[in-house]
C-alpha cells in the first residue's frame, strides 16, 4: 500500500540534488531491508534525520522522478514528501505531475497530504483489528533504517494515533544500537545458510526467530558468528543469552563482554558446513581502552610545544606498571616481540613501540591484559571519572603537583598540562604510585564484597 507519483519536467535533475533540495538523508536498503547510509540505487530512499520514520524512495532518470510514499506513514514524512514535489516540479518546471496515474495539481497537495493520512489511519486501525484478532501476531513495517516489528505492546502505544506511531518509529530508530542484517552463504552442496554477526560490547539487535523476506530462498540453518570467529547455532545462541533486553515485539538487543562470548562458543561453537560440534577458538577482547593517538591529535591541533611523543606518556606507564606487575596477557608478547625488549630495557622508550607496532597500533586494549585483571583495567583506566581511584584523572593530579596549581592552570598550556611533564624514570615512580593505590583500593572493595 502506497502512493506513486511521477514528475517528468523539462530539466535534468540528479538523485543527489533531489536530497539537497529536501534537505535529506539518503541511503539503499540491503537485502534485508536495513539501510546503507549514503549510497544511491536504482530507487533511492530518502529520510529526514531530525524525525526518522517510514521515509520514501526516490528514483531520477533524467528529467523523469519517479517517488514512492509507502502507507501507513507519519506525518511528517507524508508533508516532507509533498514538499518535496511541490519544490522539484518548480525546479525542473513542470506544471503538473501524475500521483497514482492520475493527473495531479501542486495547488492540491494539501488535500493529498490529508487523504494520506487518513489512508495511514485506516491501515494502522486495520494492523491493530487483525493482532487484536489474533489473526496476526505482528506485522512488519519497513522503516527507514531497518524493519520494525509491530505487535500487541506497540499498537497499545500507538492506538492509531499518527503521532503516536511517529514518537514510536523514531524512537526505535534512533536507539544506539547495531541492527544485524541477515547474510546468505552456500555450501558446496548447494545449501544456503544464514549468519548473523554479533560484535563485542556492541548493543546488536537480532530477531527472535531468524527469517528471510526472500520467500524463494530456502535456508536450511541460521547461526550468529561471534568474536573469535566462532560460529554458533542460532537457537543455542538465542536461548542462552542472558544480555539481552527488547527491542520490539519482534526483536532483542544483545550484549556481550568477552566473559560471555567465551562461554557461550565453549558450549555451543560448531562447524557451520558440517554442523557438527568443533572446541572454539579463545576470544581475547580488543576493546580499545585508550589510544595515544587520540592525546598526539590534541598536540597537532592546539599546537602545542611539548613533545611528539607525549600523548603516549601515561599509556607507556600502565603498560610498563602491568608488565611488573605480571598482569599482562600471554600471547601479548608473543604478537609484539619487541614489546618484551623494550619492557626489559630501562634506557628504551616504551612509547616508540606503543606509536609504530603493527600489533599494537597506538592504543591500550583490554585483551592485554589476563581475564582476571581485566575488571581492574575497565574501572581502574575509566575516563570521565573526578577522583584518585580513576587513572586518566590521576594523570592530571600529578600534572598539577608537579607544576604547581598556578602554572598549570595557566594558558601556556591550554588546559593540556599533562602533555607537558618530562617522561622519565621519576614519572614512571610518582605515576605508578597511584596505580599501586588504585590496584590496592580495587581489590579491598572486591574483598569487602
Amino acid at each position: 500500500m502506497g502512493v506513486n507519483v511521477l514528475i517528468n519536467g523539462k530539466k535534468n535533475i540528479t538523485t543527489e540534488e533531489i536530497a539537497e533540495i529536501g534537505g535529506l538523508k539518503y541511503g539503499i536498503l540491503d537485502d534485508s531491508y536495513v539501510l546503507r547510509q549514503g549510497e544511491i540505487g536504482r530507487y533511492t530512499l530518502m529520510y529526514d534525520s531530525s524525525c526518522i520514520g517510514r521515509g520514501f524512495q526516490v528514483a531520477a532518470d533524467g528529467q523523469d522522478i519517479e517517488l514512492s510514499l509507502p502507507l501507513p506513514n507519519t506525518p511528517h514524512d507524508i508533508e516532507i514528501f509533498y514538499d518535496l514535489i511541490v519544490r522539484l516540479c518548480r525546479k525542473t518546471e513542470a506544471r503538473v505531475f501524475m500521483r497514482d496515474e492520475e493527473l495531479a495539481s501542486v495547488r492540491e497537495c494539501d488535500r493529498y497530504i490529508e487523504a494520506d493520512k487518513l489512508a495511514s489511519v485506516r491501515a494502522l486501525e486495520d494492523i491493530a483489528s487483525q493482532i487484536e484478532e489474533d489473526k496476526y501476531n505482528s506485522f512488519t513495517i519497513f522503516a527507514a533504517m531497518n524493519p520494525i516489528e509491530i505487535g500487541k505492546e506497540e499498537i497499545d502505544i500507538i492506538g492509531n494515533s499518527l503521532d503516536r506511531f511517529q514518537k514510536l518509529l523514531n524512537l526505535f530508530q534512533t536507539r544506539d544500537v547495531f541492527y544485524a542484517g541477515l547474510k546468505i552463504y552456500q555450501r558446496k552442496d548447494s545449501s544456503l545458510f544464514g549468519v548473523y554477526f554479533v560484535g563485542e560490547d556492541i548493543p546488536t539487535v537480532l530477531p527472535l526467530k531468524p527469517s528471510v523476506y526472500n520467500n524463494e530462498l530456502k535456508i536450511s540453518d541460521y547461526y550468529c558468528m561471534i568474536p573469535g570467529d566462532n560460529t554458533i547455532p542460532y537457537e543455542d545462541f538465542i536461548s542462552n543469552t542472558d544480555a539481552a533486553e527488547k527491542y520490539d515485539s519482534g526483536h532483542l538487543v544483545v550484549c556481550l563482554a568477552e566473559k560471555e562470548i567465551n562461554q557461550i562458543a565453549d558450549n555451543f561453537a560448531v562447524d557451520f558446513v558440517t554442523n557438527m560440534r568443533v572446541e572454539s577458538n579463545h576470544y581475547r577482547s580488543m576493546q580499545i581502552i585508550d589510544s595515544g593517538e587520540d592525546h598526539c591529535e590534541k598536540i597537532e591541533r592546539k599546537n602545542l610545544g611539548c613533545d611528539p611523543l607525549a600523548g603516549y606518556n601515561h599509556l607507556a606507564v600502565f603498560m610498563k606498571w602491568a608488565y611488573l606487575k605480571g598482569i599482562l596477557a600471554e600471547d601479548l608478547t608473543e604478537n609484539s616481540p619487541v614489546l618484551a625488549d623494550v619492557l626489559n630495557d630501562s634506557e628504551a622508550d616504551i612509547r616508540e613501540t606503543l606509536k609504530n607496532d603493527e600489533y599494537i597500533k597506538g592504543s591500550i586494549r583490554l585483551g592485554y591484559f589476563k581475564e582476571d585483571y581485566q575488571d581492574f583495567v575497565r574501572e581502574f583506566y575509566a575516563f570521565n571519572k573526578g577522583d584518585e581511584d580513576h587513572y586518566p584523572r590521576c594523570v592530571d593530579i600529578y600534572a598539577e603537583k608537579y607544576f604547581g596549581t598556578e602554572e598549570y592552570n595557566s594558558d601556556k598550556y591550554k588546559d593540556e598540562a599533562y602533555l607537558f611533564v618530562p617522561f622519565n624514570e621519576e614519572y614512571y615512580k610518582g605515576l605508578s604510585q597511584y596505580i599501586d593505590r588504585g590496584w590496592e583500593k580495587y581489590w579491598q572493595k572486591r574483598r569487602m564484597k
